[in-house]
């Protein structure tokens, strides 16, 4: 379902926002080679290490959502748990698949389900957050382990170093030079 630019596009904004050593709610906006009524995914860092994704997606009118947050939208019932972009239909449904299998690649996301639980905040889908004035963002937020953020961050020191970019050494690294 995604375009064939559009994971390349997903996955260079997450390799740059993981070398981030502190992220201070950083984020990648991607506007481009989105199907369907997407019309924008944001990939924010933010400073507690989390990483959000929020997907913005016209409000079809004939779909009622279970969503937590209305203002100005039609079409919503008070419920739990909130609904998921699959729910829009079959071909967002794929389009969430796609977006999942993306992410998990990336980010080590676990197999098994209960290892995932202390890394993804909820269910592991695009849940319907906020609908705003007849635009519907569904989000996913996911807490990448240390391992995964010292893989990107060493990644972007060392290739830093081998293409001759000025890096500042860590200091754990100028005392065993010394």
């Amino acid at each position: 379902m995604l375009a064939e630019d559009t994971q390349p596009q997903i996955q260079a904004a997450l390799r740059t926002l993981l070398a981030t050593k502190d992220p201070s709610d950083e984020f990648v906006e991607i506007t481009s080679g989105l199907p369907l009524a997407v019309s924008q995914l944001n990939v924010t860092y933010y400073v507690d290490g989390t990483l959000g994704f929020e997907l913005f997606v016209e409000h079809p009118e004939e779909v009622t959502l279970v969503t937590d947050d209305v203002v100005g939208c039609a079409h919503h019932a008070p419920g739990d748990p909130l609904s998921t972009l699959g729910e829009l239909g079959d071909d967002y449904e794929a389009l969430e698949k796609d977006l999942l299998e993306t992410v998990a690649v990336m980010v080590d996301l676990p197999e098994h389900p209960d290892d995932r639980e202390q890394y993804v905040y909820g269910d592991l889908a695009f849940t319907n957050s906020v609908c705003y004035d007849g635009n519907l963002i569904f989000t996913l937020l996911y807490e990448p382990g240390k391992h995964v953020r010292g893989l990107y961050q060493g990644a972007a020191f060392g290739v830093g170093r081998r293409i001759g970019i000025p890096v500042e050494p860590e200091t754990t690294e100028m005392v065993e030079e010394e």
